[in-house]
């Protein structure tokens, strides 16, 4: 594994609702290293965006990091916790060292600006001094990158652009700082099938291009293994299972991944969709024990009474007890 750039360890989060407190994500534990992709899977609501928000401290008012740390490394001999820097502090690392491209962000544009101006009032709003023919060069680097005429799109406005064309716009604009961790939510949820494989394309050229490291956040699984070289896998707010994407996706350690794979169609073979039994849990107040014992084909007494340690096999860590060290199934 090559070197770790960003450590996120035993962070929760929470939301406050007029019922109480929505445990979005719980007690979760992630490394991300330099150059590679890694993707979040699992069902809406199971805490991938929120984590994603956590890490460049975007999330909304109403939420809070309750514990935990998440530790970037700026240079080999220097980390901060994003966790705990104040709001001028992060200013400085969001969008420079880490960027995100939001959930459904190809309406962020503004209407009557074109493109060249989004890339010149983004250099501006984070205070960079560059001259402006410079600025433009770069833009337009970035714009062939991901494999967009670099000069059209430039002069066009947004509404002049396809669906694909101004996601991929964003990814440009989104590295226009140069990060070294660039976030993605759902960036193919929206397209059709011949734009979702460029923008998978072009992901994949990005990160062996730039050596960046991606976090790739989707609910389709079948996308993953384009481009993601680990998987980490939520539900209800906690990663239950991490690992290399093929080891995960060929031989699936905990019973929720095991579902979630189950639900794709396959081109070959039983052509029967199996689903996973039951809803999620309200994180609100979510059940005692393993939060998925309730829809768990394995469950098991101990599942319902208590919460699962996190145990590390010889390629995967997973939050289950038919794997754990003391449990009485091993």
């Amino acid at each position: 594994m090559s070197e770790r750039i960003l450590s996120v360890s035993k962070l929760s989060v929470v939301y406050g609702a007029r019922r109480g407190f929505v445990n979005a994500v719980r007690n979760a534990s992630l490394d991300i290293y330099r150059g590679e992709c890694l993707a979040l899977v699992g069902e809406s609501g199971s805490g991938k965006t929120t984590l994603a928000l956590s890490i460049v401290r975007a999330l909304p008012t109403n939420a809070k990091i309750l514990q935990g740390s998440i530790l970037y490394r700026l240079n080999p001999n220097s980390e901060i916790d994003i966790a705990r820097l104040s709001e001028d502090e992060i200013r400085k690392i969001r969008w420079k060292e880490i960027a995100m491209v939001f959930q459904g962000s190809m309406n962020a544009f503004n209407p009557v600006l074109k493109i060249r101006e989004h890339f010149i009032e983004t250099v501006k709003a984070h205070g960079i001094a560059i001259d402006r023919k410079e600025l433009i060069d770069r833009a337009a680097k970035l714009l062939s990158l991901v494999m967009l005429d670099a000069n059209r799109v430039l002069n066009s406005y947004p509404h002049q652009l396809s669906g694909g064309m101004k996601q991929r716009t964003l990814i440009a604009l989104a590295l226009m700082l140069e990060p070294k961790i660039l976030i993605l939510d759902e960036p193919t949820s929206a397209l059709d099938v011949v734009s979702q494989k460029t923008v998978l394309n072009v992901l994949s050229n990005l990160k062996k291009e730039l050596n960046l490291s991606m976090v790739f956040i989707t609910h389709d699984l079948a996308i993953t293994a384009e481009v993601a070289d680990r998987v980490g896998v939520m539900y209800a707010g906690q990663l239950v299972e991490v690992g290399d994407i093929y080891g995960v996706y060929y031989k699936p350690l905990h019973p929720y991944t095991q579902g979630l794979l189950k639900a794709i169609p396959r081109l070959k073979g039983s052509v029967d969709i199996a689903s996973i039994p039951g809803s999620p849990p309200d994180l609100i107040n979510p059940p005692r024990g393993c939060t998925f014992h309730p829809r768990c084909p394995f469950a098991m007494d101990i599942c319902r009474r208590e919460e699962p340690p996190e145990t590390h096999t010889n390629d995967r860590i997973v939050k289950c007890w038919l794997y754990a060290k003391d449990s009485k199934v091993i």
